[in-house]
């Protein structure tokens, strides 16, 4: 009886090793049997950023568009910065936010070390009303601690 379960042991860790290599499948340690399924990574493009050159006006804000090629790219993950953090911030989803009049570059890189990357060049003027920096909206009137 022994003798049968080892042989039935062994049928089915053969069946089962069959079936990974017909399924790509890595095979168990110390089989003998070695598997290998190539995965191809594709690299980003950035390819545009819509609005190369922008301009804003002190307290309005800007989401960047991005256009990435291939489309089946493994990371199409980006980063952004700014020349200079008291005329412009630019958050992780790319969003601008103008701060002071000024120039600044926002820079949009593949996270991907392809080292590809746009530049987009932007002026920030005073605001609408005259302002040269971003107002808080406070309501003085209604301070429900008073």
């Amino acid at each position: 009886m022994a003798k049968s379960i080892k042989n039935l042991r062994k049928t089915v860790i053969s069946v089962i090793l069959a079936m990974a290599l017909i399924l790509g499948l890595a095979a168990v340690n110390g089989s003998g049997v070695n598997a290998k399924k190539t995965i191809t990574v594709k690299k980003i493009k950035i390819t545009s950023v819509k609005n190369s050159k922008l301009t804003l006006r002190v307290g309005e804000k800007h989401k960047l568009k991005v256009k990435i090629t291939p489309k089946n790219a493994s990371n199409k993950k980006l980063k952004y910065s700014t020349s200079n953090k008291k005329i412009a911030t630019v958050s992780k989803k790319g969003v601008i936010k103008a701060m002071k009049e000024g120039k600044a570059k926002i820079t949009v890189k593949a996270a991907d070390k392809s080292k590809k990357k746009a530049v987009v060049k932007l002026t920030v003027k005073k605001a609408a009303d005259g302002n040269t920096t971003p107002s808080a909206n406070v309501n003085a009137g209604n301070n429900p601690s008073s």
